[in-house]
């Protein structure tokens, strides 16, 4: 399989079918009404990881890529936000003379575009996630600024215009951390929840990470 993420993102539908996916809705039905962080090691998400994943991300990053986060997102009527333009600028890592910031009792940094533009998300949808139930919206090509100040992000965005990304039940959205994008309050009374798993190329497998699973 052949993905094109010369514009920061690719969809690609099917990923993981409908037996499967409700087999790891059921087992993760109670953290599925929250979300969480930290999520490598969690049973089912590391099946859904090795299984389907990571073969995935592999086809972009190379045999020997690996998983150094994952986080569960449940957007719910209860539980409805909006998340403004931004890049995904930090990793769970500490790093000598970067500033170390905690989320949820994990360090993370903020390594640079050097070591950003080298990783890949991969974001495995349980839902549908349009733009009436809080999908991502993403700037194509953006994540070709490098690091964007945040006082320069309105004018990325006026730059190229917004896309909707429109995932479908089972599909897996790949993109780069450094992609700008944002994502609105649901429309309708529906969910939306999304495995995001953070993914390195074996040649940061030395990088100081404080959560990869190999």
């Amino acid at each position: 399989m052949k993905i094109d993420l010369s514009c920061g993102y690719s969809i690609v539908d099917g990923v993981v079918p409908a037996g499967p996916l409700a087999l790891a809705m059921r087992d993760l039905s109670d953290k599925l009404s929250h979300g969480r962080r930290n999520f490598l090691g969690v049973h089912p998400a590391d099946l859904l990881v090795d299984t389907f994943l990571k073969p995935l991300a592999a086809t972009v990053l190379g045999d020997g890529c690996f998983p150094v986060s994952a986080t569960l997102f449940a957007k719910l009527p209860s539980r409805n936000w909006s998340v403004p333009w931004h890049q995904d600028l930090s990793v769970p890592a500490v790093v000598p003379d970067l500033s170390v910031r905690y989320k949820d009792e994990v360090p993370h940094v903020q390594p640079g575009a050097a070591i950003l533009s080298m990783l890949l998300a991969a974001r495995l949808h349980f839902d549908e996630a349009g733009p009436e139930t809080g999908g991502l919206w993403v700037i194509p090509h953006s994540h070709e600024r490098g690091v964007i100040a945040e006082k320069d992000i309105p004018g990325a965005v006026a730059e190229r215009g917004a896309l909707s990304t429109n995932p479908l039940q089972g599909s897996v959205m790949l993109m780069r951390p450094l992609i700008l994008h944002r994502s609105r309050t649901m429309k309708e009374k529906n969910v939306r929840r999304v495995l995001h798993v953070l993914f390195a190329p074996m040649s940061l497998a030395s990088y100081p990470w404080a959560n990869a699973r190999p």
